[in-house]
């Protein structure tokens, strides 16, 4: 029997579930990715983030 409570086996799931995310994201157009963000209020019409939600875009590995 497995431990469902182990690291491997959540690490696992969390990767599976990326995994299909990852997937289903790559199948919409532009057009429904920006729909999509702004369903949950990310970005504003023009495909601006808006305020506090900056962060998403930031690449910190410039530094």
């Amino acid at each position: 029997m497995y431990d469902f409570f182990s690291d491997d086996y959540q690490i696992r799931r969390l990767q599976a579930i990326l995994a299909k995310a990852r997937e289903e994201t790559a199948k919409r157009t532009p057009e429904e990715k920006l729909k999509y963000l702004q369903s949950f209020g990310i970005v504003d019409e023009n495909g601006n983030p808006n305020p506090g939600y900056e962060f998403l875009w930031r690449d910190d590995n410039n530094d």
